[in-house]
């Protein structure tokens, strides 16, 4: 997939997020013209990031990309990513695991749920 498309995509996602947000929200929606200002001005940063990923012709190989990441699941010891919106992550040892905070569960995915997410994705 090219990299003008996925950014494009990104900024599509982005704005639509924010357009539900601002529904919601008063606040958001009389900051959404400042917001969309910010993306609009942004948006080359995540296109020149993505460009790092891409071969010399602008594509990114978003499948060969998912599959090494699984592989990686599947073999790497398990580590913790600390995030304070959703909880802990962890992933390794084919699993991924998010900790929930507000309900103080566990949403666990295992070999077979990441190989199902990795089919849905590539299709």
């Amino acid at each position: 997939m090219n990299v003008s498309v996925v950014t494009e995509r990104i900024r599509s996602y982005i704005n639509g997020q924010i357009t539900r947000m601002a529904a919601d929200s008063p606040i958001v929606g009389f900051m959404k013209p400042i917001i969309t200002r910010v993306l609009e001005n942004n948006i080359y940063k995540i296109e020149d990031g993505l460009k790092m990923i891409a071969d010399k012709d602008g594509n990114i190989d978003t499948e060969a990309i998912l599959t090494e990441m699984l592989e990686s699941v599947m073999s790497t010891k398990p580590f913790t990513i600390n995030t304070s919106f959703i909880g802990d992550i962890e992933i390794g040892e084919g699993m991924v695991k998010l900790s929930l905070p507000v309900v103080n569960k566990r949403l666990v995915f295992n070999t077979a749920d990441l190989q199902e997410l990795k089919n849905l994705l590539t299709t």
